[in-house]
């Protein structure tokens, strides 16, 4: 899972212009919606199947439901689910409802173990909502700051592709609507546009490229099998080793302390770590991951 900004209106990256000009100036509808963004929150497996809708955080009041907002909520679509508070950004609260409502019981993933990816991010590591994912068998994994570009999926590869689709679709729609007099120009359709192209784009994402999101869990290692039988599928950004070599992977130990080091392992990735060490005489994390269920991300 992973929070990205959505701008309002996604203005072209490219245009044209006289060479040698110092300044390029861009075409705005709305100056103001340059600056104004959204959160979208979106959680992919690594099977490539849909189970949780992505989540949109708009800037509103998160107390108060107004009448105009009642009736707006209604022209949203179905297939995203929409929060309000006052900075559009994910918090513990967030997060308390993503876990409750949207990875284990609309994933349908209530009782089985679930290995999740996380950014460290405060929000997402509080006590209540480390103690809410371990009452709903979730393992957090929290990778480190600087590293995300590399070894968490939704940034190497799934969220440029949502977004992109998303400015695509809002594109083609705005381009439609904008000789409508009938379709009021305001934050509010704003809003509910946006609603659209992320399902839209969500849905088009596990229909057209669900080997892109396959892949990306198999190129930063999440998914690979332990028995290392698919270890040539690593490609992490910027590691130019061919073949890579990771294993070997067994190693003969002790089981009482195997099993001494699964415990303290679960335990520290349950508490706020992001890395363990294993005894001195070194056996596989590897192996410690074959003892983790993750059929709930894998199968």
């Amino acid at each position: 899972m992973d929070q990205t900004p959505l701008p309002f209106e996604f203005l072209q990256s490219r245009t044209f212009d006289v060479k040698g000009v110092d300044t390029v100036y861009i075409s705005s509808k709305h100056t103001s919606w340059t600056k104004r963004q959204a959160t979208l929150m979106l959680t992919a497996c690594a099977s490539g199947e849909l189970r949780c809708l992505p989540i949109l955080i708009f800037h509103g009041n998160e107390n108060r439901e107004s009448k105009a907002r009642k009736i707006e909520r209604k022209r949203y679509h179905p297939g995203v689910h929409v929060l309000f508070n006052s900075t559009a950004y994910s918090n513990e609260s967030v997060t308390l409802e993503w876990v409750k409502r949207d990875l284990c019981q609309n994933g349908g993933l209530i009782q089985e173990e679930k290995l999740v990816v996380l950014d460290v991010f405060r929000g997402q590591m509080t006590s209540e909502v480390l103690n809410t994912m371990k009452e709903m068998h979730v393992i957090p994994v929290f990778i480190p700051d600087g590293c995300t570009g590399y070894i968490q999926p939704m940034d190497t590869t799934i969220n440029k592709l949502v977004k992109d689709k998303i400015g695509e679709i809002l594109d083609t729609t705005l381009e439609q609507l904008e000789n409508n007099p009938e379709v009021p120009d305001s934050i509010g359709e704003r809003r509910i546009l946006i609603t659209h192209a992320v399902a839209e784009a969500w849905i088009w994402l596990h229909q057209f490229r669900v080997e892109s999101i396959k892949k990306a869990f198999k190129h930063t290692g999440i998914s690979l099998l332990p028995d290392g039988s698919e270890d040539n599928q690593l490609a992490v950004r910027g590691l130019n080793i061919n073949p890579l070599n990771v294993g070997p992977w067994e190693w003969e130990i002790d089981p009482d302390e195997a099993i001494e080091f699964v415990e303290e392992s679960v335990l520290v990735s349950g508490s706020v770590a992001t890395t363990t060490h294993p005894p001195t005489h070194t056996h596989s994390d590897r192996q410690v991951s074959s003892r983790i269920s993750i059929s709930g991300l894998c199968n």
